[in-house]
C-alpha cells in the first residue's frame, strides 16, 4: 500500500486498535477463568509442560465443554507466554480482525472510511474482558473461523481442483471446533 494521504488514514484507526487493544490487556487482571486455566483439569496440578497441556484439554473436552482449540490456546498462552507476550499477540489478532471482517465485506484496506468505520465498531460494539479467556475464546476464534470463511469463498463454487477440499478439511474441523456460538 502507498503511503499516501488514504494509505496513512488506513493505517491509523488500525494503529489506534493496536495501541487501546494493548494497553487494556496489559492492564487487566486475570482472575477467575484465567487462574482455573492455569492448572490441569485433569489432575489438579499447575501445568508445567506442553503435554500437560494436551493432557488437561483431553480431561477438559469430555467433562467440560468442547472448545477445545480456544482453550488449548488459552492454556498455553497463560503458562507459556504470560502477560506482556499475550498483550501483543492479542493487539495483532485484533489488527487482524479488523482486516478480515473489511475483506469479508470485500472493503480494500485503502478505503480509510471503512477501515475507520470497521475499527471503531470493533472497538465500540464487539465487548469483552481483555484477558486470555475472553479473547482467545472469542476475538481469536472469530478470526479462525472468517479465516476459514474466506477460503471457502475462494475456493468454493470455481471450477478449482477438488483438491483443495483435502487441505481445507482439517481447517473446517477446526474452524468449527473453535466456538460454539459461531
Amino acid at each position: 500500500m502507498n503511503l499516501n494521504k488514504s494509505g496513512i488514514l488506513s493505517v491509523l484507526p488500525l494503529a489506534i486498535v493496536f495501541i487501546y487493544i494493548l494497553i487494556m490487556s496489559l492492564c487487566s487482571l486475570w482472575i477467575g477463568d484465567d487462574i482455573t486455566y492455569l492448572y490441569s483439569f485433569r489432575t489438579g496440578d499447575e501445568i508445567r509442560t506442553f503435554w500437560d497441556v494436551v493432557l488437561s484439554q483431553a480431561t477438559h473436552y469430555f467433562e467440560n465443554n468442547g472448545r477445545t482449540v480456544a482453550h488449548f490456546l488459552v492454556q498455553l498462552f497463560l503458562v507459556f507466554v504470560g502477560k506482556t507476550g499475550f498483550a501483543v499477540v492479542n493487539a495483532f489478532v485484533n489488527v487482524l480482525f479488523v482486516c478480515l471482517v473489511l475483506r469479508i465485506c470485500e472493503k480494500d484496506l485503502s478505503d480509510w472510511k471503512s477501515v475507520a468505520l470497521v475499527s471503531g465498531l470493533t472497538l465500540l460494539v464487539f465487548r469483552t474482558k481483555f484477558v486470555p479467556t475472553c479473547q482467545i475464546g472469542y476475538v481469536w476464534m472469530f478470526c479462525l473461523v472468517l479465516g476459514f470463511l474466506l477460503l471457502l469463498k475462494r475456493y468454493s463454487g470455481n471450477n478449482r481442483p477438488g483438491w483443495n477440499w483435502l487441505w481445507l478439511a482439517p481447517f473446517c474441523l477446526v474452524a468449527g471446533w473453535s466456538q460454539e456460538s459461531l
